[in-house]
């Protein structure tokens, strides 16, 4: 809701531009009721997430079986759930991107490596569960869990896994 409440700030912010500002250049009345309109657009879209989740009134469930993962999602649109045979696990990562000189935070990424060959991506937004979690659990089922990092920068792409 902390999302919700700062563009609805934004949106309101740039419509009292308009409001208490007379005779705007209409390049400035341009940008501000653009502004306010995305603001309002993105606290709607969070808005209608929130009440999508509330009105299911189930939540984000992990159960790892003797032989099966079941990730359960309440609203397939935010993460879609989904099962999968342990067999079918070669393992899973975290990949922790620093990036060199700047000042984007760094970021978690996590993946599912199956047999196959393919992977799976995780969000560790999305699924509402630490993925970092599950993968321990699953290691305690001799899953193997790896973590690298990746830092990245100007002409620098360095990788050290653990």
């Amino acid at each position: 809701m902390f999302s919700a409440s700062i563009a609805l700030v934004v949106a309101v912010a740039f419509g009292s531009i308009l409001a208490l500002v007379d005779d705007l250049p209409i390049i400035v009345s341009t940008a501000a009721l653009g502004s306010a309109a995305i603001g309002l657009v993105i606290f709607f879209k969070i808005v209608k997430e929130a009440r999508d989740v509330l009105k299911d009134g189930r939540s984000w469930r992990v159960e790892i079986t003797e032989n099966k993962l079941i990730w359960a999602s309440p609203v397939d649109h935010i993460m879609k759930p989904f099962e999968l045979n342990l067999d079918d696990i070669r393992g899973t990562r975290r990949l922790f991107i620093i990036r060199k000189n700047s000042k984007v935070r760094p970021k978690n990424e996590y993946f599912i490596d199956l047999r196959d060959g393919s992977s799976m991506k995780i969000s560790d937004q999305l699924s509402a569960i630490p993925p970092k979690t599950v993968f321990e659990a699953l290691q305690e089922r001799g899953i193997d869990f790896q973590e690298e990092t990746l830092r990245q920068g100007d002409n620098l792409k360095i990788s050290l896994g653990n």
